[in-house]
């Protein structure tokens, strides 16, 4: 997918679990989210983070390749160990983080060339429709995930449906 999928439903992601589990939809949680979202493709330098931290992405490029280690579950458990190391982070910032991260996974397992899931066991994993990136399919992809995640979330005039399912009244 391109990042400007990645970034949304990495966002819609985050609140629609946010909403689920009470978690706050703030503008640091919003950033982990968006963050993660983006997290995976450091591994290639023409990528929207990649070309913002060359300093990582050019040798990270050269040592695992794109959709590598950095599109595995392994990564994502790495990600996550970050609030071992750095408890000040938070809970709430580093389970967005993660959430964007895996929706990234999830947006490129649906494409054509599919995921490392399993790093460095197995094939990758792809998972139907299997759609190009930047094609149409990824278009409408897209959009039926956003009209899913979207009316949960409280995204785009939706609160109402979100406090529903919360408290179970309109």
């Amino acid at each position: 997918m391109m990042a400007f999928s990645h970034m949304l439903m990495g966002i819609a992601s985050w609140g629609t679990v946010a909403t689920a589990t009470g978690q706050p939809m703030d503008p640091a949680t919003m950033g982990a989210a968006f963050l993660g979202s983006l997290a995976p493709d450091i591994d290639h330098p023409r990528s929207w983070l990649g070309r913002r931290l060359p300093f990582i992405s050019w040798p990270l490029a050269g040592l695992v390749g794109h959709r590598g280690i950095t599109h595995s579950l392994l990564a994502v458990a790495a990600a996550v160990s970050a609030i071992v190391w750095w408890p000040q982070l938070g809970a709430g910032l580093v389970m967005a983080f993660a959430v964007g991260y895996l929706a990234h996974l999830l947006g490129d397992a649906v494409t054509e060339s599919g995921i490392p899931l399993f790093w460095p066991l197995g094939n990758r994993v792809r998972l139907p429709p299997a759609v190009s990136v930047g094609g149409l399919g990824e278009v409408v992809l897209l959009l039926g995930f956003l009209a899913v995640t979207a009316p949960i979330s409280g995204f785009w005039g939706f609160g109402e449906v979100a406090t529903f399912l919360q408290e179970g009244s309109l």
